[in-house]
């Protein structure tokens, strides 16, 4: 699995990009390359492993762009997508703000999670992301159910703590 060595969310959780490392096309997909394109054997192992790593990029890419904070002006969260140690992504997702000026803030901040929880949702069923907890040897949370239970137990958790935030006079 290429995820290895993702970094780790300080507080509220890690996406990461779940696949399995390439394994050489099957035969079927050489011969229908080569049929298409009309090459040597070499050339279409070559296509096929470019277009695998193409599609991880171009996940890549619409994950960075669904995230983006210049697009989405998040103001309580900050949100990274990065390489990963060895291959695939990972998106770090943690709160800004340990104090608010104004009790509006508070509200703000549960809108902002909402918003970004519903990104991180589609970042799991559209892109192939995974909640996983990196480490030495990262635990992942394989399917889109796993992922989306444990999703609900971090921002319950992360509501809890945006609630505990003391207003500043």
């Amino acid at each position: 699995m290429g995820a290895i060595n993702y970094c780790t969310s300080p507080r509220i959780c890690t996406l990461g990009y779940y696949f399995t490392d390439y394994e050489e096309p099957d035969e079927n997909d050489i011969l229908e390359t080569i049929a298409i394109n009309n090459v040597s054997r070499e050339v279409a192992k070559e296509i096929l492993r470019d277009n695998f790593y193409d599609s991880i990029n171009e996940d890549f890419d619409a994950v960075d762009s669904l995230l983006d904070k210049d697009k989405n002006d998040w103001k309580y969260y900050e949100i990274t997508v990065k390489d990963g140690y060895h291959e695939g992504f990972y998106v770090n997702f943690d709160n800004v703000y340990i104090a608010f000026d104004e009790d509006r803030q508070r509200l703000e901040m549960h809108k902002e999670l909402t918003q970004i929880r519903q990104r991180i949702l589609k970042c799991i069923k559209e892109y192939g992301m995974r909640i996983t907890i990196p480490h030495w040897c990262p635990t992942w949370y394989k399917t889109i159910d796993e992922s989306y239970k444990k999703l609900n137990e971090l921002i319950k958790e992360e509501r809890k703590f945006i609630n505990s935030i003391k207003v500043e006079s």
